[in-house]
């Protein structure tokens, strides 16, 4: 999915500035197309503004983290930290943290696995290679696993 604007400033850099700012990315993160340079006019006599075409492409993680961020805010949770980090095995992992942010879990994790399908369905609907988003809340994945393996031991132990 691709964000395209055309922004226009005093000079090329101011431009590119701004679109960076409209957009909430980092400069080098944007393909910049200059449309018209500026001119400094004499005496303000013909001066122009400078035009410039700016396309982002926005990254599966970003729309994850968006959605994410907007399902916890439609929620009302607002006390609910959501970051995103790198996970194992080139996976993107969010985390929700705060109070309040058990109740994302659901019984025996069902709202979570839910949610995190969710996300998965809108971050890969348009994507030709599969993106793998893992969702956790208060480290319920890495308790639920400890208490998995824990009940497994003690039935192969009877």
């Amino acid at each position: 999915m691709k964000k395209e604007l055309i922004v226009t400033a005093k000079t090329v850099e101011e431009a590119k500035e701004k679109a960076a700012a409209e957009l909430g990315v980092a400069i080098e993160e944007i393909e910049f197309a200059v449309l018209e340079e500026g001119k400094k006019g004499f005496f303000g006599l013909g001066a122009a503004d400078a035009k410039v075409s700016a396309t982002y492409t926005v990254k599966g993680a970003d729309i994850a983290l968006e959605f994410i961020r907007k399902v916890v805010a439609d929620m009302e949770l607002k006390d609910l930290t959501v970051e995103m980090k790198k996970g194992n095995n080139d996976d993107t992992l969010i985390t929700v943290d705060g109070e309040g942010a058990g109740l994302l879990i659901g019984h025996h994790g069902e709202t979570l696995d839910s949610l995190q399908y969710l996300v998965s369905l809108v971050v890969n609907k348009e994507r030709e290679d599969y993106l793998r988003i893992k969702l956790d809340t208060e480290n319920y994945r890495e308790r639920r696993k400890a208490t998995l393996e824990s009940l497994a031991k003690n039935i192969a132990y009877k």
